[in-house]
């Protein structure tokens, strides 16, 4: 009997981004066809650092391609932009007439906006089953007081939406995207599936040391629609804290270009020349705080599942947050993982309690860190992959 082929393409990922998703996902997939050819299509140094955390998968080949970086700057990037865009559409189309001809399967893991309009056009004319990871874009179908752009990107994925044939299915992260979809008319719940965002691997447990400092982490880079400038704000506030060694505010990435933030002395910026962290150095410096802060606003990552928070879970990290339609979800169906609060003021106060070694929070930090991993668990490689085996091979 011959091996089934089975291609995973990224097309807009690169460096170290979403290195923890696409590692994840390819060795499911690759377990799921354990005695098939997987072939994962990305670029040259993303697949080399997805290859890197997956040496145990022999099925598992790498068709890297190498994805010239676009300049900063509007002008110097418009031309290269431009170029980007006819190259991906290339790209695709080449996907389709050669790499995946004679294919199995196959699953689209990021693409950008227009990519996906054109795969999603190309495979209403395969037989083979196709799966789109579907990641925060589709908030643009719901937040309101978006601009121009957005709302062309909107349009876009609506009409991706409506063109699918009978052989694509939607893979989303969570049960709020899969609803709303549902509630919007944008897809039936039979096209759907969700799988939550795989998790690699749960960190031993890290107990706060009630003599030694404690460590609130930035994770990810510092981002306007992270609504990060709270961040800085947070951390200029216990400055004197900072001061004296009592507290330290970690930003375990890189700063968006144009962020506007008063003061960066507080913070302990851990890039080099505002560059992504390697893998390696990324997980350490999340190892070694105590809290992850989220400061996301209402009107964000609602629908796009963070990257930072899934890896603060597998890290067991408790996390501090304003209320939020994502994080009210996540506390309401894992219990006390962290503690939510209501303004800026409150959590500037707790904080304020947490760097005080306040008794009664701390003590909670080992049974948040107890129910942090129970939900580890539930996004576990293992859990996802029964969960997708069986999704997959009803559609094979």
């Amino acid at each position: 009997m011959s091996k089934k082929k089975i291609f995973v393409i990224d097309k807009l990922a690169a460096g170290y981004n979403h290195v923890s998703f696409n590692a994840a996902i390819t060795s499911i997939i690759a377990e799921i066809y354990k005695n098939d050819d997987v072939f994962f299509i990305s670029e040259s140094v993303h697949a080399e650092a997805v290859a890197a955390k997956n040496i145990y998968f022999s099925n598992l080949k790498y068709h890297p391609y190498i994805e010239a970086q676009i300049p900063t700057g509007y002008l110097k990037a418009l031309i290269p932009f431009i170029k980007k865009k006819i190259n991906d559409f290339f790209f695709i189309k080449d996907i389709y007439n050669n790499h995946t001809k004679n294919a199995d399967a196959v699953f689209f893991t990021c693409l950008s906006s227009t990519s996906l309009l054109y795969a999603g056009y190309k495979a209403k004319k395969v037989k083979m089953p196709v799966f789109f990871v579907i990641h925060g874009e589709i908030e643009f179908l719901f937040i309101t007081g978006i601009s121009i752009i957005s709302k062309i990107r909107s349009k876009i994925y609506k009409l991706f939406l409506r063109q699918l044939g009978k052989t694509v299915k939607i893979l989303v992260l969570s049960e709020i995207v899969k609803a709303k979809l549902i509630e919007a008319q944008n897809l039936p719940a039979n096209r759907i599936i969700v799988i939550g965002h795989p998790i690699i691997g749960i960190c031993n447990d890290k107990k706060p040391i009630s003599n030694n400092k404690i460590v609130f982490g930035h994770i990810g880079i510092a981002l306007e629609k992270k609504n990060s400038t709270l961040f800085f704000e947070l951390a200029d506030s216990h400055v004197a804290a900072v001061q004296k060694g009592h507290a330290e505010f970690r930003l375990i990435g890189k700063i968006q270009l144009g962020l506007k933030v008063k003061n960066f002395g507080a913070v302990n910026i851990i890039s080099k020349d505002n560059k992504s962290l390697a893998t390696g150095e990324y997980e350490e410096n999340i190892a070694d705080i105590d809290y992850a802060v989220f400061t996301f606003t209402e009107d964000n990552y609602v629908y796009r599942v963070s990257g930072s928070l899934i890896d603060s879970i597998a890290c067991l990290k408790p996390i501090i947050a304003l209320k939020h339609s994502y994080f009210n979800y996540l506390f309401k169906t894992s219990g006390n993982i962290g503690f939510l609060c209501d303004t800026f003021e409150e959590l500037d106060t707790l904080l304020t309690r947490i760097i005080n070694k306040e008794k009664y929070l701390l003590d909670q930090y080992q049974f948040q860190q107890m129910n942090l991993r129970k939900l580890a668990e539930t996004q576990s490689l293992a859990q996802i992959k029964n969960k997708l085996s069986v999704l997959v091979s009803s559609e094979a």
